[in-house]
């Protein structure tokens, strides 16, 4: 799937029980489920930040990361990937990713190109990216949630 075919999705503003929404800060990632007590994953102030998340239609799992210039990639994404094979205990799933955030520079292409380059790395947890939100020389700020009980954000 190229940049082109990859269309920018409307969003609705989240106003259900937020009780039940597990705030993702800067630097870290979350992992939850539609069974959980706490389904949906949030987290705000992207901006320069770029969020990556993912959804398994057949497992009704989401993950939502918050990464800026100063975190550690390499270390952030292969924790990341630890704990989803060890919740899966070691069962393939295929994940819809979106990249949401980024202005026009390089911490934040360095990031982008970064998610892109790990996009097919396991192939037990195979990700296809459905959207890709760069802000480019907007200068924006933005709040995004999963509902992993339905895989919308």
């Amino acid at each position: 799937m190229t940049n082109k075919n990859l269309k920018k999705a409307e969003k609705t503003l989240y106003t259900k029980n937020f009780e039940k929404v597990v705030e993702v800060s800067l630097r870290e990632f979350a992992i939850t489920s539609s069974l959980d007590s706490k389904p949906i994953l949030a987290t705000y102030g992207i901006g320069p930040c770029v969020s990556f998340s993912g959804w398994s239609p057949r497992h009704k799992i989401g993950f939502m990361t918050h990464y800026d210039a100063r975190t550690r990639m390499a270390d952030s994404f292969g924790n990341l990937l630890s704990n989803l094979s060890e919740i899966l205990q070691g069962e393939s799933t295929q994940f819809k990713v979106r990249i949401i955030g980024g202005y026009a520079i390089s911490e934040s292409y360095n990031i982008i190109s970064f998610l892109e380059s790990r996009l097919g790395s396991r192939k037990d947890l195979a990700m296809t990216l459905v959207e890709k939100d760069i802000f480019g020389d907007r200068v924006e700020s933005k709040s995004v949630a999963l509902d992993t009980k339905t895989g919308r954000v």
